[in-house]
């Protein structure tokens, strides 16, 4: 059918670069704790090299730790990335989704069940925010405590 087999190169970003653009993704707060604290520091460096250098990783793990301050916190997430990358492993499957499924993991069940209905649309397509959420209330995503949906 003429289909070929096309690769993307994805350049990566150094130490520094990929440093710089998780902090853009943290909290106030969370920055001051990674320049006060050191365990926090070398936490979020373990986080951050597990990342390889890809900024889609940097971004998403980093939006999903924004709001850390103490090292527990930051403990804990570099143990579940990096014990993520092993658990469940399937071959084919890129190490780099076990990195993700950390933030994946860290949604509400209403949160992923709402980003996993955006995997129903195509990537080339668009949909409005508006026309998204309408979707999302008439599929009953969008409930309350009392399961009332929510306008």
């Amino acid at each position: 059918m003429g289909a070929q087999k096309s690769r993307i190169e994805m350049q990566v970003l150094d130490n520094d670069a990929a440093w710089n653009l998780f902090l853009s993704k943290l909290s106030n707060e969370a920055v001051e704790s990674l320049s006060s604290n050191n365990t926090v520091r070398e936490r979020a460096m373990e986080i951050i090299l597990s990342c390889g250098g890809l900024p889609l990783a940097l971004n998403v793990i980093g939006t999903s730790v924004a709001g850390f301050e103490g090292p527990k916190e930051w403990t804990l997430a570099a143990d579940a990335i990096n014990n993520n990358m092993y658990k469940d492993k399937n071959d084919g499957v890129d190490e780099m989704f076990y990195r993700l499924k950390y933030s994946y993991d860290r949604l509400t069940a209403t949160q992923q069940q709402c980003f996993l209905y955006c995997t129903l649309f195509p990537e080339y397509g668009s949909i409005s925010k508006e026309q998204l959420v309408d979707y999302w209330l008439a599929e009953a995503l969008l409930l309350d405590d009392c399961g009332k949906v929510i306008k």
